[in-house]
């Protein structure tokens, strides 16, 4: 049995392995069906369940303490809650079934006297708000955990949709979910994390071979997924070595946001960094970002000179959103030969480009696909789909939990960072470190996912030291290296960084 926390910066397996793949309710379905078709029956596997959940309850409940009591749906979900109160019974527990439409009021005393709650009501299938009895029974569950009762989710909290996280009005908050199989994706997706407390999964026995023919293109990610880049660096290293990054931006209003991005390139590890700016921001330079070159540009065509000798391009922190600055940005995208990042107002003048990385946030994102903020938040996952798809690139969903999604449907949930990040300029961080590793050679798949991980390991150590509130982008820059450092070891340990959380 695998055990996770959903507040970890680092999952499962800690020597590597297999990524841990996350799938919704349409893939559980049809790995139960293609479990079928390999002979491992609807009925096998929920004996295999209601066994791994009767495991998980023996090690940890008392048989002398109160009852096991299980809520129990009409379903499958109710049906491996009926396997596992069985177990226990035959192993001398106390167990107490509240079983579907059973008057709540009445059960009061077991309730009370509970040593653990199971959740055996819904499973994935749901699909609209939860209403009527179940409703009641959710609300009851949660009124008790919140008296300190302990509570057991059997694959998904009941009433939380397995694709999104959100609830169907009202889900139930437990201590544990305990999935079956595989981690259902809404857990550890915002808010859905906030429902599932910690996570452990359970091997049920659906064939590997079930897998084969079921397409599962989502995965929490982990660093085995971009570790073989970071070694040690040979003692004769030239800082032409690890790449020269361009930064287009800064305008009157906000200088700053280039050099944020630029200092995010150089601590990433780039050799090198040019700022190309406006004449504006150019006589202001500050001495302080002396690691800096800065280059003072007007036209599209100063800047693509610029791009000669440059292995990657971070197009729009602090550019401006007026017409010319966006007629600006639109011409570089079209015409700049690199691998680039486009972020923030390098956005708003996004035309078709294969292959660039793009880091909206949820407002972004929304004028991208021309629809509100609140219908990206809905469903961050099916929406970051569809900009990967139309726009024929990764695209970075940040915030919470941020997304990375790729063109070909995968998508990669990152479990670092924190809400002390949401910050001024910490995207523009980002952008840098993005920036950064394509210069240093990395693909802009590997570039993507590094860099979204460590941006959010770094502010994970900073809240470490320091705590949430007051944490400002130019502390990330300063923990950046020591996050690769973690990395660079865990490569060599076969070890990775525990949670800083």
């Amino acid at each position: 049995m695998m055990g996770i926390t959903a507040s970890q910066t680092s999952f499962w397996n800690p020597k590597g392995g297999l990524p841990l793949q996350l799938i919704n309710a349409e893939q559980a379905k049809a790995l139960d069906v293609a479990s079928e078709q390999l002979g491992v029956s609807t009925a096998q596997l929920m004996e295999n369940a209601g066994r791994a959940v009767a495991a998980f309850l023996e090690a940890r409940v008392d048989p002398k303490k109160g009852p096991i009591v299980f809520f129990i749906g009409k379903g499958n979900n109710g049906g491996d809650g009926l396997v596992a109160a069985n177990q226990l019974a035959q192993k001398k527990y106390s167990v107490f079934l509240i079983q579907n439409e059973e008057d709540l009021k009445k059960n009061q005393s077991p309730l009370q006297t509970a040593s653990y709650l199971v959740d055996a009501l819904l499973g994935t299938g749901l699909k609209g708000d939860v209403q009527g009895w179940m409703e009641s029974a959710i609300r009851c569950i949660n009124d008790f955990q919140k008296q300190g009762k302990k509570v057991l989710a059997i694959d998904i909290p009941s009433g939380l949709s397995a694709q999104t996280g959100m609830p169907y009005g009202v889900a139930v908050k437990a201590t544990t979910t305990l999935c079956l199989g595989f981690v259902k994706l809404g857990l550890v997706l915002c808010p859905g994390f906030e429902y599932a407390g910690s996570i452990e999964c359970a091997d049920i026995g659906i064939p590997k071979e079930a897998t084969s023919g079921v397409t599962l293109p989502f995965h929490l990610l982990e660093p085995h997924h971009f570790i073989s880049h970071f070694k040690r660096r040979p003692k004769d290293a030239h800082k032409k070595d690890f790449g020269h990054v361009l930064v287009v931006g800064g305008s009157a209003t906000m200088p700053g946001a280039g050099f944020l991005a630029s200092f995010g390139a150089l601590r990433s590890g780039a050799g090198l960094v040019t700022y190309a700016t406006t004449p504006e921001v150019y006589q202001k330079f500050d001495p302080d970002f002396a690691e800096v070159m800065v280059a003072s540009v007007e036209k599209p065509a100063d800047v693509l000179s610029l791009c000669e000798g440059k292995n990657a391009v971070v197009l729009g922190p602090g550019l401006g959103r007026e017409s010319k600055r966006l007629a600006f940005a639109k011409e570089l995208i079209a015409k700049i030969p690199l691998h680039m990042v486009i972020d923030a107002d390098g956005l708003l003048a996004m035309t078709q480009r294969k292959e660039a990385i793009l880091t909206p946030h949820p407002g972004e994102m929304a004028a991208l696909l021309k629809i509100s903020v609140p219908e990206v938040q809905a469903n961050r996952v099916k929406v970051a789909c569809e900009a990967a798809k139309i726009f024929e690139s990764i695209v970075v969903l940040k915030g919470y939990r941020s997304l990375i999604a790729f063109p070909d449907g995968r998508l990669y949930v990152n479990p670092t960072g924190n809400p002390g990040m949401a910050t001024a300029g910490m995207g523009d961080v980002l952008a840098g470190i993005l920036g950064g590793f394509l210069a240093q050679g990395f693909s802009p798949e590997s570039a993507s996912l590094a860099g979204v991980y460590l941006h959010g390991l770094a502010g994970d150590m900073v809240v470490e030291e320091v705590g949430e509130k007051g944490l400002i982008a130019s502390d990330v820059l300063r923990y950046m290296p020591k996050a690769i450092r973690l990395i660079e070891q865990a490569g060599n340990n076969e070890s990775y960084p525990k949670s800083f959380q």
